[in-house]
This record gives C-alpha cells, structure tokens and sequence, in this order.
C-alpha cells in the first residue's frame, strides 16, 4: 500500500463526501424556501378571501355604494360616514363605487368595490345595457368586491366576490319628479364622479360596466358637474324630470 495514495484518496474521498454534503443542504434548502413561499401565498390568498368577504358584508351592512345623490345632504352625510367608518378609508367625499388601500397583518391590499345594474334580481340575469338603463329600471344590483395585493415574489393577485342586491323598498319614491343620467363610452377601469348640487363637498363615483356605461338614478332635476374619477375638470350636465339625459365619456374627458 501506497501511504501517500491513500492519503491522496481519502482526501478526494473526502472533498466528494463535503460536496455532497452541500449540495444535499442546497437541495433542503430549496425546499424550504419553496415550502415557505407556498406557505406565505396560501396565506396571503386566505387573508385575501378574508379581506374581500369583510368588505363585502360591511358595504352591505352600510349600504355603501346604492346611494344616487338624490338623498337629501344629510342622508348623504350620515351615508358617507357610516361607509368611511366600516370600510375604514378615509376618503370621506366619495359615495358609490371606491376603491382603496387596506392593510391586514402588514400586507396592503387594494379593495376595489364596483356595482353593476342588473335586469333581474335572481343574480342570473345579464347586467343591463346602455340601452336598456335608458328606456326602463333595472330591478337588482350587483355589488362586486375586488381584492389585489402583491407577493413576495411580486406577482399581482386577486381575488373577488359578487352578490346580488335588490334595490331598496324606497327606491321607487325617488322615481317622482326625478330624473336621471348615463354616461356612455367609459374605458375599462375608468370612472366618472357626479357632483351633487344637493351637497356640494360629496362626490358620487360609478365605474363604467361591461358595457362601458355609468348610470346615476333618481336625481332631482338640476345641472350637475361631472367630471372624470379624481380629476378637478368637469362639464356641466342638465338632468330633467322623468328622462334619463345621457352623454359620452369623451364629452366629460374632451378631444
């Protein structure tokens, strides 16, 4: 036997036996880090479905999003309040579809709560058109609420939750001597806001539909300022008794 060969084979032995060794950590490790992130998706997508649940049981409860504009001020005052306080935001000027920052467990996430006019109130029923919101009344509402937030990885997910509500046992008492108002064209994702001349400091915001339409109902007949989500240029719009007036996004946006 050679001593030096066998010195020179355990240490080759015994580099190959370190690497293995390390590539086996690497390996564990990888798992775990996999294992973690899972982990912290599913948790994230629980908090999520939470979050979007709370939302949605809390705008219910409040009624957050069916006011018109047509409420007297302190309706409009009392309405504005109970939502700012349920779904803590605290953009308190705004009535109707919001879309906000919520925090739970040190993770943002955006809650968007849209609503869409329905022809039925089964929940089964298309959403009603531009054309439809025009020559008769929707008879249900549907409220969805949206929820996105980032992973750790930084892939936006989301997660949303719809149901279906009729509109309420008083809506019919606003149709006398009221009016309404349609604005057509809206793109994807954008919204109008409507300033009611009966409170001036509130705004009511719609996003547009499938349809690319944002219907405000019962309005006291009067000129309301109408102006594109969160911007400070409007147009001036006539509403009248018994008619549905309806003008493009593009008029409110300009060329």
């Amino acid at each position: 036997m050679n001593p030096a060969a066998d010195r020179g084979l355990a240490m080759i032995e015994a580099a190959i036996a370190v690497a293995l060794a390390s590539l086996a950590s690497l390996a564990l490790l990888s798992v775990s880090v996999a294992m973690t992130s899972q982990a912290r998706s599913a948790r994230d997508g629980s908090t999520a479905r939470s979050v979007a649940a709370q939302l949605a049981e809390q705008a219910t409860a409040h009624g957050c999003g069916l006011q018109t504009g047509a409420e007297p001020s302190s309706v409009l005052i009392a309405a504005v309040t109970s939502c700012a306080t349920a779904l803590k935001t605290s953009d308190a000027i705004l009535l109707g579809d919001v879309s906000m920052p919520v925090v739970r467990n040190g993770l943002t996430y955006t809650a968007t709560i849209s609503n869409r006019w329905l022809r039925s109130g089964d929940g089964t029923a298309d959403a009603a058109t531009c054309a439809d919101l025009v020559g008769s009344e929707p008879v249900a509402m549907q409220r969805t609420v949206t929820v996105t937030w980032q992973s750790g990885s930084g892939t936006t997910n989301s997660f949303a939750q719809s149901q279906v509500e009729a509109l309420p046992v008083d809506a019919a008492a606003f149709q006398s001597g009221r009016g309404g108002l349609l604005v057509t064209g809206i793109p994807a994702g954008a919204a109008v806001d409507l300033q009611t001349p009966l409170e001036p400091t509130l705004r009511v915001r719609r996003y547009g539909d499938r349809s690319g339409c944002a219907w405000f109902p019962y309005l006291s007949p009067a000129d309301y300022a109408v102006s594109a989500a969160g911007t400070s240029a409007f147009v001036t719009t006539t509403v009248v008794e018994a008619a549905t007036t309806s003008i493009t996004y593009v008029t409110v946006v300009g060329p």
